[in-house]
């Protein structure tokens, strides 16, 4: 993450849960909650309002778990209720936690009237599919705690958009006369499928209060980004000890009903199967290489593990291009942190997710050598990250051994070197090239940590 207090973006796993919070200049958005509002037997959450994603390695934008306990796309909202009030109680859910404190399946609970509610969300490349349209699969499981009979009430739905601290607001803007129409258990906006629920609700309805019973426009019922459509209730009654449980699923982008090959395979999408295909995926990737074990605090290598989950959820495909992003608010990798990411791809062996974003690299290096960093810099030629990219590339093949690859980068490592060894006899103090401020430093002149990091960067190389 790019370092200083006016843009920073802090990934912490506390206990188990994934924190986020983001700062603007020195206005904090999302503030300490006052501790009495939390489970103290449930994983800590720091901030009031902490987002959490999930995906897969190189899909062209993550899904967020809001902190509320929805499941955004950025097309659409899929979001729950529960009870008999009027209206019914919204889920919230802001101490979430991961499958094993690192395995991006998220889950939360929550308990009223003697009924405990276990909810898990994850998603999965279809067979046969790539990652450009991944599957959400969401199930929520309802237990009867008590000694008696007792009534469970839930409700899945579906908005636009919660709007509450949700990225990646609406990469298809809302329209409220589009026509929603609800068949075979799923949710159809505008001839696309949106979500599917579990068959057997005891009402389904089109908006709250007002039971489906043909297609409608969102004028119809004043219909906004924030109303729920689609709304499916789930009313059992469960003896003492018994579950039920609810499942649901939601492509990232919807899809046309035109697209009946792909509708087939996601109805026909195995929730158990997919679970278990996410758990290997993940065990694969970041589980059987670089370990680190303390047995009395297992949640030391849980964090280290997240840490490396939540960089390759990171990762993106768009128009035919792999890149690093540096998490939701940056949709670019800065190239200051290209170290920081070489070390943990390498340490897991995972050198083949970081190659691509070398190449952004040397795609942005100018004919003097200097790595412009445009994420940084918005395109204006500045010092920024020289040291950090020679770093990083040299790092890469040291830990790889691979020459072959070594060969493909080498001509650009050189011409690194060779800017450094320019601006060092080009310049009287012997120091890298005057750099004006681009950040919270507010610095006009020769930067110490450019220095230094070019001097790391030439032993590496």
């Amino acid at each position: 993450m790019k370092a200083g207090l006016t843009h920073y973006v802090r990934h912490l796993k506390m206990g188990g849960a994934l924190l986020t919070g983001l700062l603007v200049g020195h206005a904090v958005l999302s503030q300490m909650v006052d501790p009495s509002l939390d489970d103290p037997n449930r994983e800590w959450c720091y901030l009031a309002k902490s987002t959490t994603v999930i995906g897969v390695p190189w899909q062209p934008d993550v899904v967020q778990i809001t902190w509320d306990g929805a499941l955004y796309t950025g097309f659409a909202e899929l979001c729950f209720f529960y009870g008999d009030g009027h209206p019914p109680q919204a889920v919230m859910a802001r101490q979430k936690t991961f499958l094993d404190g690192w395995i991006p399946i998220v889950q939360y609970d929550w308990q009223t009237n003697g009924v405990g509610y276990y909810a898990e969300m994850f998603s999965a490349v279809l067979a046969g599919e790539d990652e450009s349209n991944t599957l959400q699969f969401g199930q929520i499981t309802e237990t009867n705690l008590g000694p008696q009979a007792t009534n469970a009430i839930l409700i899945a739905a579906c908005r636009g958009s919660g709007q509450d601290y949700r990225f990646n607001y609406l990469l298809k803007p809302f329209d409220s006369t589009w026509t929603f129409a609800i068949t075979n258990n799923a949710l159809i906006r505008q001839g696309q499928w949106v979500y599917g629920f579990e068959a057997g609700a005891q009402l389904v309805e089109a908006v709250r209060g007002v039971p489906y019973t043909q297609p409608f426009q969102g004028t119809d019922y004043a219909v906004t980004v924030g109303v729920e459509v689609g709304l499916a209730t789930y009313n059992v009654l469960l003896q003492p000890g018994e579950s039920r449980k609810f499942r649901f699923k939601m492509p990232r982008v919807p899809v046309a009903v035109t697209n009946e090959a792909l509708l087939s395979k996601i109805a026909s999408a195995d929730y158990d199967t997919y679970r278990s295909n996410t758990i290997i995926l993940w065990q694969n990737l970041v589980g059987n290489t670089c370990r680190i074990s303390i047995p009395a605090e297992p949640r030391v290598e849980q964090a280290h593990r997240a840490s490396a989950v939540h960089v390759l959820l990171a990762t993106r495909t768009q128009n035919g291009e792999r890149f690093q992003t540096d998490g939701l608010p940056y949709p670019r990798c800065f190239l200051s942190t290209l170290f920081d990411y070489a070390s943990l791809y390498d340490s897991f062996q995972l050198g083949r997710y970081f190659e691509p974003t070398i190449q952004v690299a040397i795609n942005q290096q100018q004919p003097d050598g200097l790595f412009l960093d445009s994420a940084l810099t918005a395109g204006a030629r500045k010092l920024t990250s020289q040291g950090q990219v020679l770093m990083a590339m040299a790092n890469h093949i040291l830990m790889t051994r691979d020459t072959n690859y070594a060969a493909t980068i080498y001509t650009s490592l050189q011409r690194g070197v060779s800017y450094i060894r320019n601006q060092r006899y080009a310049n009287t103090n012997g120091l890298l090239e005057y750099t004006v401020h681009y950040d919270n430093e507010l610095i006009d002149g020769y930067w110490t940590c450019h220095n230094l990091w070019a001097l790391a960067g030439l032993r590496k190389a």
